[in-house]
């Protein structure tokens, strides 16, 4: 795939074609004309070198960093906070936790290795960072965007069988297996983008410049590999999200509606009443039940009616919340795929377009199409941990958990390092700064997550 980076200033030549495409708008007017089924293009020499060497940015320019460091933080702050969440809660890792915490991992480097780089160079116009640096951060990118897709379709697949087939995944969903799993998302990512960091070059510009970019001598192996890429990248982690996904919305559907049915059998609509009367008889030896007799007899079947009507109640709660839980997982899972075609599929669009069909791609893409569609790949980094994690409570409360431990700590460091004085005069005054701790700690080990 042509630039996971964003950095979309590039040069792009052949054998057979020499051409000096800037995608950014660098060239204010670029005339592209064919002789002898060769395309060349005619550019102004001193407008061009001019644009590149000039350290001022444009408007588009301007406006678009700031967006990208708004995006920079949202994503490492996010990303950082479930996984502090993840590593400090030890009784939240779960299966699907664990994956979790590989995806905010894998988000997080996606963050690092490809916000400052397209920022830096779109303010210097020039790749600063050196030969090593640039081989190293394309390659590091490409992993990172194929982890976090691997990552959603392993807990798409881990959420269908435990949902879908729960007795049959019983056995292996441990986290001995999740382990595995996430073991072979990295191996596969590395293997998935190995050509990435074979043609990799940093190239310098005839104006002094350099640019990290890839390099492909033969025209129909990039093609190939671009499609590929859209194949293992877009298509099939789309398709794999979608049946497992509408799978687990099937089933949670029809067991909504087979709760409501026995719900509405037990309870006959809810239009139960219980009539009881109670009146006074002779019992078999002719004699009268008397009066605290019956009083007794009142008593234990108001009671029994009490407790029917409490479990009754408790059912219908239990039912009402099973119910609201699982709209809310269905309409999660409806989120992730959307969100997982929308910021990415635009991207894969138009990499594949520029790849087989340069010269009418860069005329039909304007620089603001072009910037915002890299701009809506790097918000797939901030969503993901607002969708799979913020908007759970369990996240929540373990979040909540960590920072009052936090607290704690620092309260404990005080009382450490206050000078002796003042431990005498509290213990005169009877006073306890521990207690203070102590039943936080309590609350924190209380906690259920």
């Amino acid at each position: 795939m042509a630039n996971l980076t964003g950095f979309t200033s590039h040069f792009q030549w052949d054998n057979t074609t020499q051409e000096v495409a800037l995608t950014e708008g660098y060239i204010s007017d670029i005339n592209i004309f064919r002789m002898n089924s060769t395309t060349f293009t005619n550019y102004t020499s001193a407008a061009v070198q001019k644009s590149f060497r000039s350290p001022q940015l444009k408007l588009s320019e301007i406006l678009t960093l700031p967006i990208y460091g708004l995006i920079f933080i949202t994503s490492v702050v996010g990303n950082l906070l479930v996984i502090i969440t993840l590593v400090q809660n030890r009784r939240m890792w779960t299966v699907t936790n664990v994956f979790l915490l590989n995806l905010s991992v894998s988000d997080l480097l996606l963050a690092v290795f490809c916000m400052p780089f397209t920022i830096i160079p779109i303010m210097l116009k020039n790749f600063v960072f050196g030969e090593i640096v640039c081989v190293s951060i394309r390659y590091l990118q490409g992993v990172s965007v194929s982890v976090s897709c691997f990552t959603l379709v392993a807990i798409s697949l881990e959420r269908y069988f435990a949902i879908c087939q729960p007795l049959h995944s019983r056995s292996w969903q441990t986290l001995k297996h999740s382990y595995k799993t996430i073991l072979v998302c990295w191996i596969a990512a590395f293997c998935v983008c190995i050509p990435i960091a074979v043609f990799t070059k940093h190239n310098q510009t005839p104006f002094g410049n350099y640019m990290c970019r890839e390099k492909w001598g033969n025209s129909t192996l990039h093609k190939a590999y671009t499609l590929f890429l859209d194949l293992v990248l877009l298509l099939a982690p789309i398709l794999v999200m979608s049946i497992s996904y509408g799978r687990i919305c099937y089933t949670l559907w029809n067991g909504m509606k087979m709760d409501k049915k026995v719900f509405e059998e037990q309870n006959g609509n809810g239009a139960i009443y219980h009539k009881s009367t109670i009146s006074t008889s002779k019992d078999g030896f002719g004699r009268s039940i008397g009066t605290s007799e019956l009083k007794d007899l009142t008593n234990k079947r108001m009671r029994s009616s009490k407790i029917r009507f409490n479990a009754r109640g408790i059912r219908q709660s239990n039912n009402e919340k099973s119910r609201v839980s699982k709209k809310r997982v269905i309409k999660m899972l409806f989120a992730v795929v959307l969100e997982y075609f929308i910021c990415w599929a635009p991207l894969f669009v138009v990499q594949t377009w520029m790849t087989i069909d340069h010269a009418h791609a860069v005329q039909h893409i304007s620089n603001l199409t072009h910037t915002s569609i890299f701009l809506l790949s790097y918000v797939s980094s901030c969503c993901n941990p607002i969708t799979y994690c913020f908007i759970n409570k369990n996240f929540r409360e373990g979040f909540r958990s960590v920072f009052r431990c936090t607290r704690c700590k620092e309260t404990i460091r005080a009382r450490q390092e206050m000078p002796s004085y003042y431990h005498y005069s509290s213990s005169r005054t009877g006073v306890s700064h521990m207690s203070t701790y102590d039943k936080v700690n309590v609350k924190v080990d209380s906690d259920e997550l």
